[in-house]
């Protein structure tokens, strides 16, 4: 059988470009999918969140318990992290105000240790 270098040249864009397609969209929706389970469970507390999140994330099904008290702990600053922090953060680094900061990593986590 004889093959015509074009075809052999589509052939390998197509398997190139199907896997330029797939593999980030799976990355993307899984860490999308993820960080809902995370932000469902924080909120609400209820195990069954933080068991499919861990389930996703391929763990060995062993128990992780950590309660709201076990976050406090574990943060400096005594207030619970909110949204409104991580948007003043996105907001000062749209602003003009944050022109002059290069290379920098901004971590919005509310004092965690």
């Amino acid at each position: 059988m004889d093959f015509d270098p074009v075809l052999l040249a589509r052939l390998q864009f197509a398997f190139t470009i199907i896997f330029h397609i797939i593999f980030p969209s799976f990355t993307i929706g899984l860490s999308a999918y993820i960080a809902t389970l995370g932000a469902i469970w924080l909120r609400t507390g209820e195990a069954r969140y933080q068991r499919l999140m861990v389930e996703r994330l391929g763990s060995e099904h062993r128990e992780i318990t950590v309660t709201r008290a076990d976050i406090a702990r574990g943060q400096c600053i005594n207030r619970p992290l909110q949204s409104e922090h991580i948007a003043r953060m996105a907001l000062f680094l749209a602003a003009d105000d944050s022109a002059m900061c290069t290379a920098q990593n901004f971590v919005v986590d509310g004092g965690w240790v």
